[in-house]
């Protein structure tokens, strides 16, 4: 079983800490966020596998799988985020998703060999959330570029009149710009981004994370999910400054 763990940001440092809780987490599931509003008013996430109909109460980390499809083994749809009807937020608000840097690094890599330990990506890797072809968002080690028209953030779904939404991105990978098999680097891919509500009142979340796995087997995936943000604290960089720039899997579950 991975370790459990939920996720505090201090106002001063703005520095990721991590405290471990005890629990079980999901060993594999089709986990989507389940964005909701907390009593304070902030965004917070939950988490949903639509398969098991499995729920856990905070979503932290999670982790998605390329792969899965032969033909198209660079392209996934996810990730996904499912109120599971209606909730707090206001009725024609937006979900919107912004990336974070983390140590300096808008997509971090670990090769799967050894103690998980996340670094540079490959020269050349990049990896894009898209809602469609125009709405999206471009990550590697040193940037974060939104498609013209994009500003900071990328819309990602607009909430009915009961607050519902249930909606997913589309995630892919390319080396050199190309999904030619085999060319992307084996390993974990470490992405993190915070959610916004425009037009409404709910306030930013706290950092969440993906894990996406090219090619590790998934006991080596699991370790890389739960070692987010270890082996050592993350600082979360440039949080107050403009940023200038199917199979899955679920950990962190409280």
């Amino acid at each position: 079983m991975f370790t459990i763990k939920t996720c505090i940001v201090t106002a001063a440092s703005a520095a990721l800490t991590l405290m471990t809780a005890t629990g079980a987490s999901a060993e594999e599931g089709h986990f989507d966020f389940v964005p909701s509003v907390s009593l304070g008013g902030q965004i917070v996430t939950g988490g949903y596998n639509d398969e098991s109909a499995e729920s856990v109460s905070s979503l932290i980390v999670n982790g998605y799988d390329f792969g899965e499809n032969a033909f198209d083994p660079y392209t996934i749809g996810d990730p996904g985020f499912n109120t599971r009807g209606a909730s707090s937020f206001q009725g024609g608000s937006t979900l919107h998703l912004s990336g974070l840097p983390v140590d300096g690094r808008f997509l971090s890599y670990w090769d799967g060999d050894g103690a998980v330990s996340f670094g540079d990506t490959p020269a050349g890797v990049t990896l894009d959330v898209a809602f469609s072809p125009t709405l999206k968002a471009t990550f590697s080690t040193g940037a974060l570029v939104y498609a013209p028209g994009t500003a900071s953030s990328v819309p990602i779904g607009t909430f009915s009149g009961t607050g519902s939404l249930h909606t997913h991105v589309e995630s892919s990978i390319f080396f050199d710009g190309l999904q030619a098999e085999n060319t992307v680097p084996v390993g974990a891919y470490l992405l993190s981004f915070e959610l916004l509500n425009p037009g409404g009142t709910a306030t930013t979340s706290d950092p969440l994370f993906i894990v996406y796995n090219n090619g590790l087997d998934e006991e080596v995936h699991g370790a890389a999910i739960a070692a987010v943000p270890e082996p050592a604290t993350i600082g979360l960089l440039g949080l107050l400054a403009p940023l200038a720039l199917r199979r899955r899997r679920a950990a962190s579950a409280l």
